[in-house]
């Protein structure tokens, strides 16, 4: 379990009532939770990253996307005529593994680690949910999108 607090009298009443409840080791300030880096300041701020998770993702989608690697950095995460909808959909199953295997990346999976990361990466969150629409029968352009975003 996780808590935090701006107060350190607070923190020490909390801990002492929880202790008089259930039997519990404090392990000292979290560093690391579900791949975010934690570190708090003397002030009782928190900053929490996920920069490495974020590179991981990059490593694991985009750098084995093979021939349809998008090698330019992009200034925003979709680009401003995109318009992803229904009508892009892949008709069937078999187009959609198809595609799955031509450009060497599991939509579903990779919109599931982009939609973890949302949540340090406000700048995304639109996107991601945008593409999360259409993991059934991501079509052409959709994963063009997810490149974009990648």
């Amino acid at each position: 379990m996780l808590y935090f607090g701006t107060n350190e009298t607070c923190l020490k009443d909390f801990c002492e009532s929880l202790t008089s409840l259930i039997d519990i080791k404090y392990l000292g300030q979290a560093h690391w939770y579900l791949s975010t880096r934690i570190s708090q300041g003397q002030d009782f701020t928190i900053t929490i990253d996920q920069s490495r998770y974020s590179h991981s993702i990059v490593q694991r989608f985009l750098d084995v996307a093979g021939d349809k690697k998008v090698l330019k950095h992009h200034s925003c995460p979709l680009p401003q005529d995109c318009m992803p909808s229904i009508d892009d959909c892949s008709k069937s199953l078999k187009i959609v593994l198809k595609m799955q295997e031509e450009y060497n990346i599991d939509y579903a999976s990779c919109i599931g680690a982009l939609i973890y990361l949302s949540y340090t990466r406000p700048d995304i969150i639109f996107t991601v949910n945008k593409l999360a629409k259409f993991m059934k029968a991501p079509g052409k352009y959709h994963m063009q999108y997810l490149l974009h975003l990648l």
